[in-house]
């Protein structure tokens, strides 16, 4: 998607911050924005005249030692996350105060992330979901929802090798499918973690266009996967586009 000269402000600075930032960068160069670029890649192939600055990692610290102040609030620059920073705890809030935040605030963010939220609303609207589990929890809780798993019985009923059925777990605020595995005993996940159904195929990812008049689905693009060892076997590689094309 295109980052529309509307949006620019006073001093057409951005800040694009998160995992990977590359692709964000290209469309704010073609809006005319003056990039300043933070991930954990620093890649070679970004726009010309961009500011690319390597992090350690996508901590609140990392972010607010490293900015100051030529882009802080007295900049009035705009302020784009592109995945990973309504992981760390405090961060949103700090550049909220800072920056004018452009797309998504974390609330949003953060819901369209949250596996519970999905597996009840695909069940709602009767569309097929994959089940999740999560750490064991109160009973009754368990009882009014049938989208997340966890009952003693079911546990029970299992086998441990997972014949029937197979699990992977994920963490609930990694990304680019970092710590993702598959479930190889008969073991529940931690908190900050749960497990989702595994479903064998093709892994495929959908892109969007919203406006205020609504959402269209421009295609499907096939998302890679570079297995590196059963400690990463699920981490993501990049997406060949297109794999399906409905829109120009």
């Amino acid at each position: 998607a295109r980052l529309g000269e509307s949006l620019m402000n006073d001093s057409g600075e951005i800040v694009i911050w998160g995992a990977s930032t590359r692709a964000a960068s290209w469309s704010a160069a073609r809006a005319g924005w003056n990039i300043h670029a933070w991930d954990l890649f620093a890649d070679c192939d970004f726009p010309d005249g961009s500011s690319v600055h390597k992090l350690d990692d996508l901590a609140c610290n990392s972010l607010q030692c490293r900015l100051a102040l030529p882009l802080s609030a007295e900049s009035k620059a705009c302020f784009l996350p592109t995945g990973g920073w309504e992981n760390a705890a405090g961060l949103p809030e700090w550049t909220a105060d800072h920056f004018h935040l452009c797309g998504c605030n974390a609330e949003a963010i953060a819901r369209s992330r949250d596996p519970f939220f999905w597996a009840e609303a695909l069940g709602r609207a009767g569309l097929p979901r994959l089940a999740v589990r999560k750490a064991r929890q109160d009973e009754n809780e368990q009882k009014n929802n049938q989208d997340i798993r966890g009952m003693k019985n079911e546990r029970e009923q299992a086998p441990a090798n997972r014949s029937v059925e197979r699990w992977i777990r994920k963490s609930l605020h990694s990304i680019g499918g970092l710590g993702v595995r598959f479930v190889m005993d008969d073991s529940w996940p931690e908190a900050g973690f749960y497990d989702q159904q595994f479903q064998s195929g093709l892994s495929c990812s959908a892109l969007c266009f919203t406006n205020a008049d609504g959402t269209r689905v421009a295609g499907t693009s096939l998302q890679l996967t570079n297995n590196t060892g059963p400690e990463h076997p699920f981490l993501y590689a990049g997406n060949a586009w297109p794999l399906h094309q409905f829109a120009e």
